[in-house]
C-alpha cells in the first residue's frame, strides 16, 4: 500500500463521531475539529452543529436511524465486504488479533466497527497491517456506506471526509502492450 497514513488524530477523531453519541460528543468533535486540517476539521464541525442542534436525544435518534436501521449504512465494515457468514466471521478473528497485538482491550463493539477499525488504527504500531486495514477494509465499507446516505445526512459528508484522508491504495504497474512476454 502506498499514500499518506491516516492520522492518529484523525482517527481518534473519526472514531469518536462513528461511536453512539453521548451528551458530550458535540463538545468532543469540536476539540478535535480544531486540531485537524480544513476538510476533515470542517467536516467534523458540520457534524457537531447539527448534533448540537438536535440535542442529545436527536443525536441518538439520528445515529439510530443513520446505521442501525439501514443495513446499507451499517457501521460494520465486514457485513460490506463479506456479509454475515464465515468469511466475516475470519475477518473478525484476524481484526481482534491485530488489536490485541496493538495492546487494545476488547471493545463492546465488534473489531470490525467503524469506530473500533479506527481505534485501532489509532493505535496500531508503524509498520504493521494497519495501512492494509485502512485500505481494504475501512475505506471501502465507509464509501458504500456513505453512497447510501441522503445527501442531507450530516454523517454522509462525514464519512466521505473519512474516506478521503485514508491512504490511497497502491497503484500497481501497468504492463506496456509493447512489453513482452
Amino acid at each position: 500500500m502506498s499514500g499518506a497514513s491516516l492520522s492518529r488524530e484523525v482517527a481518534r477523531a473519526f472514531a469518536d463521531l462513528l461511536s453512539y453519541p453521548d451528551d458530550a460528543l458535540s463538545g468532543r468533535l469540536r476539540c478535535h475539529a480544531a486540531r485537524l486540517p480544513g476538510g476533515t476539521g470542517a467536516a467534523l464541525d458540520a457534524v457537531a452543529d447539527r448534533l448540537a442542534l438536535l440535542g442529545p436525544g436527536g443525536a441518538e435518534e439520528l445515529y439510530t436511524a443513520t446505521f442501525d436501521l439501514r443495513p446499507a449504512v451499517s457501521p460494520y465494515a465486514g457485513l460490506h465486504l463479506c456479509g454475515e457468514g464465515p468469511r466475516r466471521n475470519a475477518l473478525l478473528a484476524h481484526l481482534a488479533s491485530l488489536r490485541a497485538q496493538a495492546g487494545l482491550a476488547a471493545a463492546a463493539e465488534v473489531p470490525d466497527h467503524f469506530a473500533e477499525l479506527l481505534r485501532y488504527l489509532a493505535e496500531a504500531p508503524e509498520g504493521g497491517e494497519a495501512e492494509d486495514v485502512a485500505v481494504l477494509v475501512l475505506a471501502p465499507a465507509a464509501r458504500r456506506a456513505a453512497e447510501a446516505l441522503l445527501h442531507d445526512n450530516p454523517y454522509r459528508a462525514a464519512l466521505e471526509a473519512l474516506v478521503a484522508a485514508l491512504p490511497a491504495p497502491a497503484e500497481l504497474p501497468v504492463a506496456s502492450k509493447e512489453a513482452g512476454p
